[in-house]
């Protein structure tokens, strides 16, 4: 139902054509760094060895990510599409315009938050044969370096040990992982595309953050009463954000 290829069309364009520059950092070696601090003061395990570091440009941050999103969204579009066969004559035109308008709206997304996320531990949480990336968006960070005139080197190892840190969260609490894919899975069951009138000409929009549904609340009643109930130490990475 969405027109993923437009969808990285327009994600490129949004995230512009800026390089990965030199940056004068062993990743590597800091990443190896984070993974021996990170597992000595939780005394977490990873099954297998982690992700090596990447550093990608913000185009690429982009279409990994529309990868992983497809994997949400399909669902929820093909649910949009079987109501659009309702339509008639109209459901081949209609179905059209939802797919490219779904197209340019994730497009855009992924495209303007590729010029600041800083790291990422990418993997997806419904397809978990999907190998995660360790990934961190050149550009941004040489850019958050001059604006906030930072110390490249500590800063860098900051970021890198906040990403390392998630690989243990994720890979090193066994049960966390499919938990939260189960709770992705109930909520996208609940989600729908609706069509309204209004600034996008009455055409199909994602749903906004802003209605929050009870079953979202209900994941995240869920989930914050699954981590009182990790052991201490694992506790204390349980409650990380997703992503830099």
């Amino acid at each position: 139902m969405v027109d993923w290829a437009l969808a990285r069309q327009i994600a490129r364009f949004a995230a512009g054509n800026a390089q990965v520059p030199a940056l004068g950092v062993d990743l590597e070696a800091m990443s190896a760094d984070a993974e021996r601090q990170v597992a000595d003061y939780t005394g977490l395990t990873l099954p297998g060895p982690p992700p090596p570091p990447e550093m990608i440009d913000r185009a690429t941050w982009a279409e990994i990510n529309l990868d992983t999103l497809s994997g949400f969204l399909d669902p929820v579009a093909e649910r949009l599409s079987d109501r659009l066969g309702s339509a008639g004559p109209l459901s081949g035109p209609l179905r059209a315009a939802a797919s490219a308008t779904l197209a340019a709206e994730v497009g855009l997304v992924a495209g303007y938050m590729s010029q600041r996320v800083l790291g990422q531990y990418e993997l997806s949480l419904l397809q978990p044969e999907q190998p995660a990336r360790l990934l961190f968006v050149g550009p941004n960070l040489v850019k958050a370096i001059g604006e906030m005139s930072l110390d490249r080197d500590s800063f860098f190892a900051w970021i890198v040990f906040h990403e390392v840190t998630h690989v243990f969260q994720l890979a090193g609490v066994e049960w966390l992982r499919p938990y939260l894919a189960d709770l992705l899975r109930e909520y996208l069951e609940t989600v729908e595309v609706s069509i309204e009138k209004g600034a996008a000409g009455g055409l199909p929009s994602l749903p906004s953050a802003s209605g929050c549904c009870p079953a979202t609340r209900s994941c995240a009643r869920r989930w914050t009463g699954a981590a009182r109930r990790v052991p201490p130490r694992s506790a204390r990475l349980s409650g990380c954000s997703a992503s830099t």
